[in-house]
């Protein structure tokens, strides 16, 4: 699990630092899905819930699964409240669930850490036929030369990480192989949005 289970050691500041969403993305999705009281959504790796209340407070049910047991223990107390929720402590590759039982499968910034192939063709097994997947991330801020807030970030991604790629905002080729991996998987309809943030 490695560098997966991380996000497990320091939950309350992984929550506090973590970014959050545009409110627009939250927006689309749910129009998308036509998310309802009759839905049923699968959030997985829900960390700390940063993408779990615009999906809930839609009334549909809501299960979340999270590998790291601080994570989920954590995600249990903050949505306690809300009847329509609950979390399994468990991997999405071991988790159990009915095919075609799924409305809305999404994760924020955490699929990537799934084998792609367990990962896409799972979910593909757990969607109903007019069901949805939404898989987003944040992006690292990307800004001009002459900011100073740009070149200090650089320089620490540079200490850490370095690279010879220039991270661009809009970089298509990334989004068009992502676009490509869904595909293979035999999703349609697949679309892409880019979405800002202050």
């Amino acid at each position: 699990m490695g560098k997966r289970m991380t996000f497990n050691e320091d939950v309350e500041n992984y929550d506090k630092f973590r970014p959050t969403y545009p409110r627009e993305l939250f927006r689309e999705i749910i129009d998308y899905a036509n998310l309802d009281l009759k839905k049923h959504s699968l959030e997985i790796e829900i960390g700390t819930g940063k993408a779990t209340t615009p999906i809930l407070e839609t009334g549909c049910l809501v299960t979340a699964i999270e590998l790291g047991d601080k994570l989920a223990t954590y995600s249990i107390d903050k949505f306690s409240s809300y009847n329509n929720f609950n979390i399994e402590n468990v991997s999405f590759e071991g988790y159990k669930c009915d095919p075609n039982s799924i409305n809305l499968v999404y994760s924020a910034t955490a699929f990537h850490w799934l084998p792609e192939k367990i990962g896409y063709s799972k979910v593909f097994d757990l969607l109903k036929s007019s069901g949805v997947i939404a898989l987003f991330w944040n992006r690292p801020f990307v800004g001009r030369e002459d900011d100073p807030l740009y070149k200090e970030i650089q320089s620490i991604y540079n200490k850490y990480r370095p690279s010879n790629k220039v991270l661009i905002e809009d970089d298509q080729e990334i989004y068009n192989k992502r676009i490509d991996t869904i595909k293979k998987y035999g999703f349609i309809e697949v679309e892409f949005k880019l979405f800002h943030q202050i």
